[in-house]
């Protein structure tokens, strides 16, 4: 189900008209129950009962249904997904007039609501959870915390997941970008961030992912990996170790905090 939501408290801060306020195209993913017969949607269908909601956050120039292999992932296990697409960060957006859908009116249970991200997306989630406690659980997937999240420190359960440098490295050599200056502040921020948590998570390097391996590209470029694109993990089993790793995270929402501290690299098979 896809909504069109205007905030008319908030100026926009992209375009130079006063009286233009800050819009946002959001997709929202959710658990049904298969019919027979039911042709597959593209990416939605019908719920019941009332869902805790997770709010996922793509990166620079990505869109909603970037990581759509995070997204099934989560809804299978009772997650009501809302992917957004914030004008003046992701590729495109087009704002279509007043959406009237109530499918989803009673089905949210918006006392307990996670935020998610990756790339930019995953720095943008640190901050929501830093200036809004409505946020209850975080997920910040390899892009550099806020130097205001570092010193305050997040109370909520967070999970950051990430890379070693020299798999950055390698990246780098395949495809370019990774600086040093740009590993040591990614891996330097999001460690910091770790040990200052008062609500307990968990800090993982996966060996050999690249950056797009937390995105759907694998799916989409099978030659990704020829191309320097994709880590030597493999697409397919990058996609699994990452969404192996979500069923962790995701069970500080519904009650159960993650309690564990640690920090933990995940090995290649």
């Amino acid at each position: 189900m896809t909504y069109h939501w205007v905030d008319t408290n908030r100026a926009e801060p992209f375009t130079a008209d006063a009286s233009d306020h800050r819009e946002l195209m959001a997709q929202i993913w959710y658990p049904a129950d298969p019919a027979a017969g039911a042709a597959r949607a593209p990416y939605i269908a019908e719920a019941e009962g009332r869902c805790p909601v997770l709010v996922f956050l793509s990166g620079l120039y990505g869109f909603r249904s970037v990581s759509t292999f995070q997204l099934e992932k989560l809804v299978s296990h009772g997650y009501a997904v809302v992917g957004l697409d914030q004008p003046g960060v992701v590729t495109t957006v087009r704002l279509p007039g007043p959406d009237p859908h109530r499918i989803l009116a009673g089905h949210l249970d918006l006392g307990r609501v996670g935020v998610f991200g990756v790339s930019l997306g995953g720095r943008i989630a640190a901050e929501s959870c830093l200036r809004d406690a409505r946020i209850k659980a975080c997920l910040v997937m390899d892009d550099p915390v806020p130097a205001g999240v570092v010193a305050a420190g997040l109370r909520q359960p967070t999970m950051f997941l990430t890379r070693d440098a020299e798999t950055m490295r390698l990246e780098r050599r395949s495809s370019g970008g990774w600086s040093e200056h740009d590993i040591a502040t990614t891996l330097g921020t999001m460690r910091a961030a770790y040990a200052k948590l008062s609500g307990g998570g968990y800090y993982v390097e996966i060996p050999e992912l690249f950056h797009v391996n937390f995105t759907d590209l694998p799916y989409w470029l099978p030659a990704s990996a020829r191309l320097g694109l994709t880590g030597p993990i493999g697409g397919r089993r990058g996609l699994t170790v990452i969404n192996a790793l979500l069923n962790q995270a995701s069970r500080a929402i519904p009650g159960t905090t993650v309690a564990v501290r640690h920090r933990a690299q995940v090995p290649a098979e």
